[in-house]
């Protein structure tokens, strides 16, 4: 996060609940996904010849093309997740006042696994048993569908208590980003409560008592920012590669002229 104050929100989440719009969750999210389909046919023909069962894969191009999902994106890399959390901050003018920090967080994907499988509904673990990582589209749709089958008539209140965990998903065709950031995505189940209090109810019900979520805050002022900001320029992290089209080739070129031209950073006049 570029900001240590933000929360774990998924877009999806922010659509929701920051601004309510009056329309149940699931109703919305379904909709969002049947307008995508019948819209992504003139761009797209190989998006739109995918399975309308295969959720995730949907959702997985909806998150690349900036719709609202309720994935959130994570990363295997610690210089990529280093340069979403700084690689996109401007410099201020004012350190000696300001306190700025930007945030890191590791989550343990072997915990996170385990635990979130010992909590699955009977139906869905045996699942599990025969599809380890959940991929088919029969597993999707099980997990996609547990929380509604569920919540027919029921108040709000008693539909936030069903199923809440968060599942690591990563698409079996992955496009050009993901694999360039190796990126995946973090799916709360039960989308009538926020992304956190789905995480929360794993760390509760985790088998050995421990959970291993781990929030790094980094305060920073400018020198460091400029320090932090030229390693992963060097390390090849930065928009033309990560995001490999026109426009980030270009917002790269432009982002390359605040870095010093050579290793050894020598802030710029008026740096602190």
């Amino acid at each position: 996060h570029q900001d240590s104050a933000w929360t774990l929100q998924t877009t999806f989440e922010r659509l929701c609940f920051n601004k309510p719009i009056g329309k149940d969750e699931f109703e919305l999210e379904n909709a969002l996904i049947r307008d995508f389909r019948r819209r992504i046919q003139k761009y797209d023909p190989n998006l739109a010849s995918i399975d309308k069962d295969d959720i995730y894969m949907l959702l997985a191009n909806m998150q690349h093309y900036g719709c609202a999902t309720r994935f959130l994106d994570v990363t295997f890399s610690f210089f990529v997740a280093l340069f979403f959390a700084c690689g996109n901050l401007n410099f201020d003018s004012d350190t000696e006042t300001k306190k700025h920090s930007f945030s890191i967080y590791y989550i343990n994907r072997m915990w996170l696994e385990k635990t979130y499988i010992a909590k699955l509904p009977c139906k869905i673990k045996k699942l599990y048993e025969h599809d380890q990582f959940g991929k088919s589209i029969e597993t999707q749709q099980a997990v996609w569908n547990y929380v509604s089958q569920h919540t027919q008539g029921l108040p709000k209140k008693e539909k936030k208590k069903l199923f809440t965990s968060v599942i690591n998903m990563t698409p079996f065709y992955m496009n050009i980003r993901l694999d360039r950031q190796k990126g995946s995505f973090l799916m709360p189940t039960n989308p009538y409560v926020s992304f956190e209090d789905n995480l929360k109810s794993l760390v509760r019900s985790s088998p050995d008592g421990k959970y291993r979520i781990l929030k790094i805050n980094v305060e920073y002022d400018n020198k460091t920012l400029l320090y932090c900001q030229k390693f992963l320029d060097e390390m090849n992290i930065n928009h033309g590669v990560l995001f490999d089209d026109v426009e980030n080739i270009c917002k790269q070129i432009n982002f390359k002229t605040r870095l010093p031209n050579d290793a050894l950073i020598v802030p710029r006049e008026g740096f602190k």
